[in-house]
């Protein structure tokens, strides 16, 4: 429930308390986030806390958080939760009145101008330095891509995502190799 608060609904209280949880302090948290992000190749980012709000010293770029969903998408937990529309949270203390969230990424809402059937999760980001940022995936004709739109200033963000995946799955391709080599298309 905690992960689908944090990628549906950008619940930056859960993504605290989530830190909490798992290293008992933020520094722990943000130790391991950094030797992750590390471990996969993102050496252009240092984060410091677990939800993103702005400090100097929290930073990141476009390749790295592509290589971080990139991993991230790879976990089908992970893929299942940010690929999903909504999700209802019982409360425990009030079972007749749940929480529910929608997600943030209108790429997956097909009631949204910005619907996109080729989308398969994401997730968004705001706060006043940064902007309007989000990281998503699609996949076509079984090729995955990942488009990162940092610093919008728009809420067309979505329809900069459209265009990013418009212009990956027309202008690249997969190739498949059999025995580590690409075949022959003669």
């Amino acid at each position: 429930d905690g992960i689908y608060s944090v990628m549906l609904g950008s619940d930056n209280y859960v993504s605290h308390d989530l830190a909490l949880y798992l290293d008992n302090s933020i520094p722990n948290f943000a130790n391991r986030m950094n030797q992750k992000a590390k471990e996969i190749g993102a050496y252009n980012s240092n984060f410091v806390n677990p939800h993103g709000y702005h400090n100097p010293n929290h930073y990141t770029t476009a390749k790295d958080l592509a290589l971080i969903a990139n991993y991230a998408f790879d976990n089908s937990t992970f893929r299942q939760i940010a690929s999903s529309q909504n999700h209802t949270l019982k409360r425990y203390n009030r079972p007749n009145n749940p929480i529910y969230f929608e997600h943030t990424v209108q790429l997956l809402n097909p009631k949204s101008a910005f619907y996109n059937s080729n989308s398969i999760g994401g997730k968004t980001g705001f706060h006043t330095p940064a902007g309007r940022c989000l990281v998503a995936a699609a996949n076509k004709d079984d090729m995955e891509i990942i488009g990162v739109v940092l610093k919008s200033n728009s809420y067309n963000f979505f329809n900069d995502m459209n265009l990013l995946f418009d212009y990956g799955f027309k202008n690249f391709y997969l190739e498949r190799k059999q025995n580590g080599k690409v075949p022959d298309v003669n």
